[in-house]
């Protein structure tokens, strides 16, 4: 049996600027769990996101800060 697949695609709408430091994921769930996972960042003065060949389902999207982890040197003895 063959399940069509989709395009998904939207736009965020940011009350500063947009830009690589959003991450938007699309998020399949079955029984209320999550199950798979895709992510993608916006591109610069681009608002836009698409995820494609995206199968039938339940969904959830989620648009979350990208967090940078900047490590730091130990303190001196």
């Amino acid at each position: 049996m063959l399940q069509s697949q989709v395009n998904v695609h939207g736009k965020v709408s940011c009350k500063e600027e947009c830009n690589q430091n959003v991450l938007v994921s699309l998020v399949r769930l079955a029984g209320g769990v999550e199950q798979e996972k895709e992510t993608t960042t916006l591109e610069q003065d681009n608002v836009n996101f698409v995820f494609t060949k995206v199968f039938p389902g339940k969904y959830r999207i989620e648009v979350k800060p990208r967090v940078t982890v900047t490590a730091h040197p130990p303190p001196p003895p």
